[in-house]
């Protein structure tokens, strides 16, 4: 195996097909390899996540995991301010359990630091907000819940949103050239 398999889930040789453009599809349900490589379900649509997890090909446990897994090994990008692993593990978790319901049903999502999500730090950006932790979601959050979408953190964002771009602290990967 090569490095890059290092922080991969298990997949079976040939049990991904590619499609044009580069978006992935398995070929076979989700528990009869033991898993799948992280590249591949992150190389696919969210279209295909969608219905692949409908269908029960895909465990939204493991598509999780894989969008944790990134999002923890970009880190230092800036791009995410809070990651709720456990959290969103347990929500995926609460997914598989249940009928698929919803169009977003298991697929995991990031939110805006904008956006108040209940019980996770809501900073808008600002230190002035720092310890700020909401009890009651935004109705965006509240949305996106009830179509099965699976929130895995909070995405940096300028203070309060007064502008239109983005400078993670630090400077991002783009400062250290």
């Amino acid at each position: 195996a090569d490095e890059e398999d290092d922080h991969a889930l298990r997949v079976r040789p040939g049990a991904v097909r590619r499609r044009p453009y580069g978006r992935a599809t398995p070929r076979h349900p989700a528990g009869a390899d033991g898993g799948r490589r992280m590249s591949d379900l992150l190389a696919m649509s969210a279209v295909d996540l969608a219905a692949a997890l409908q269908r029960r090909e895909l465990r939204a446990v493991e598509v999780v995991e894989a969008a944790l897994a990134r999002a923890a090994e970009t880190r230092e990008l800036g791009a995410f301010v809070e990651l709720i692993g456990d959290q969103a593990l347990e929500q995926a978790a609460q997914r598989d359990a249940a009928a698929p319901e919803g169009p977003l049903w298991g697929i995991p999502i990031a939110d805006k630091d904008l956006v108040a999500r209940a019980g996770v730090p809501t900073r808008y950006g600002s230190r002035a907000r720092a310890d700020f932790v909401p009890t009651v979601s935004d109705p965006l959050a509240a949305a996106l819940d009830r179509a099965g979408a699976v929130s895995i953190g909070k995405t940096s964002t300028s203070e309060f949103g007064l502008t239109g771009y983005t400078e993670p602290r630090g400077g991002g990967a783009w400062a250290r050239d």
